[in-house]
């Protein structure tokens, strides 16, 4: 139970926080010395989730154009609805979606494809593993060759003499090397563009193009979380390793592991 004492205080309280509520504040802005707009009240709109099963597993999506694409053994299916139907104009044996340079790109065993929204065009008819964008160029990977997408056609960015080694022994007082064998990117899995770089995800490792070489080192400190590697992802300033136990993340030349543990 209040006492007498405690309820006149509540009440000098209450007449105090009013007397400022109405009094003039010489330190409030007025309307016109505001330095931040009011937001208006608008309703929330709650994100909602669903589901749509398939009957064959689902390979790779992509948004593009409004339509969501699906990339599956069966073929590349497109939602309508809350379903997965089949595209009819879609070839077959596509295996991976990347949307890049405003065009949807196909790639699988039966070869590389370009949809710009209105027409379909097979690029080449070899199998493609990747792509990715380059400084505003399209890169696009085979198991062993990387090309650029220049004026509708596909050039090689090996040079006509091979790609050189950072391995020392095979360079020459003159600058020139001597390989043993020519210098490969392949085989490939993943290519990504990170920092202005073309990086090559191999099985035994990742490496980088450094104009007209190879170079294997890819980071001054740091450890994969494992020596198989698995997929690429470049976003903002990191390119994310995706292998089994983690992932490892290259900014700059550090490396580093996400590997969910606290």
């Amino acid at each position: 139970m209040l006492t007498q004492k405690t309820t006149t205080l509540i009440g000098l309280l209450v007449v105090l926080a009013a007397f400022c509520a109405t009094a003039e504040d010489p330190f409030m802005r007025g309307p016109g010395e505001r330095r931040w707009e009011p937001v208006a009240d608008t309703v929330y709109l709650q994100e909602v989730g669903s589901q749509v099963k398939t009957e064959v597993p689902v390979l790779s999506v992509a948004w593009f154009e409004g339509e969501l694409y699906a990339a599956t053994e069966a073929g590349i299916l497109k939602l309508s609805g809350e379903e997965l139907v089949p595209d009819g104009d879609a070839p077959d044996g596509i295996e991976r979606l990347r949307v890049l340079d405003g065009a949807l790109w196909g790639m699988g065993k039966s070869g590389l494809y370009r949809f710009d929204g209105y027409s379909l065009e097979q690029v080449s008819d070899d199998a493609f593993v990747d792509v990715c964008l380059l400084n505003g160029v399209v890169n696009a990977a085979t198991r062993m060759d990387v090309y650029r997408y220049e004026d509708g056609k596909l050039v090689s960015l090996e040079p006509e003499d091979g790609f050189k080694s950072t391995n020392t022994t095979y360079i020459m007082e003159d600058g020139t090397q001597i390989l043993p064998r020519p210098e490969k990117l392949g085989p490939i899995l993943r290519i990504a563009a990170y920092s202005g770089t073309l990086y090559c995800l191999r099985p035994n490792g990742l490496v980088l193009l450094d104009g007209d070489t190879v170079e294997p080192c890819v980071a001054d400190w740091g450890l994969p979380p494992a020596m198989e590697m698995r997929d690429l992802l470049s976003l903002g300033s990191r390119l994310f390793i995706g292998t089994p136990k983690g992932a490892g993340i290259l900014r700059g030349m550090a490396l580093t592991t996400l590997d969910g543990k606290g």
